[in-house]
């Protein structure tokens, strides 16, 4: 099957997004084609959780997907990628996806705080002028998405 969607942030995008978005969001059609690249730089969002304790002790905190990748196969953390696009597509399916497994995870945890983490990836022109690097951490926007309690634990 071939689906064809002009580019959201194009003229002809903006006037057929309104009828265009939730076609494209259903079927997850959104990933940008630079992501496929053979070396496509960092991951554009990551979710960053926290696990808290009794008396907002923190018991454990991480990223997904982890910067540096531990994987010697890109492949490995492309799925990572891939999920986490998926997972932050909509805000609240990390919310329904990441406590539940994290609350089962650390049995004596009360909450879990999830953010979002946005990198802005610079274009191809500014790399190669040497204004930025790809993975410089410029433009980072980090959003509090999540502040959900385990359930039975309160």
């Amino acid at each position: 099957m071939l689906v064809v969607a002009p580019k959201r942030d194009s003229y002809l995008g903006e006037l057929l997004s309104p009828v265009m978005d939730p076609y494209t969001e259903f079927l997850e059609i959104l990933v940008p084609w630079s992501f496929f690249a053979p070396e496509p730089g960092p991951p554009p969002v990551y979710v960053e959780w926290e696990a808290l304790g009794e008396n907002g002790m923190e018991l454990a905190r991480a990223q997904i997907p982890e910067s540096p990748s531990p994987y010697w196969n890109r492949e490995r953390q492309n799925r990572r990628i891939v999920f986490t696009r998926f997972m932050m597509g909509e805000e609240r399916r990390a919310e329904g996806i990441l406590v539940p497994y994290l609350c089962r995870k650390f049995p004596d945890a009360v909450s879990i705080r999830i953010w979002r983490i946005g990198h802005n990836i610079p274009s191809l022109l500014d790399v190669h002028e040497g204004r930025r690097k790809i993975g410089d951490g410029i433009l980072l926007e980090r959003r509090m998405t999540a502040n959900s309690f385990c359930v039975g634990r309160r």
